[in-house]
């Protein structure tokens, strides 16, 4: 799984204009039965407050180009 991969499965999930049909409501205490969605090895979750090696890189890199707009706009003042 690379940086492509995931890239294209967000967008796929993003285009979907209902995804509750992807997720499973594992995480809900004493439900035993998530439904069946073709994979049983794929689950959509939430990675809001979470770190993940795809997340950290994109948030390097988005903190390097916020730090050269803030270099660049000092500069120009």
């Amino acid at each position: 799984m690379d940086d492509e991969y995931i890239r294209s499965a967000l967008d796929f999930i993003s285009s979907q204009k209902d995804a509750s049909g992807l997720r499973s409501n594992f995480h809900i205490q004493g439900y035993s039965e998530a439904a069946f969605l073709g994979n049983p090895n794929i689950t959509l979750g939430s990675w809001i407050g979470r770190s993940s090696p795809f997340l950290q890189g994109y948030n390097d890199e988005l903190e390097k180009r916020t730090e050269l707009l803030d270099k660049l706009s000092s500069q120009q003042q």
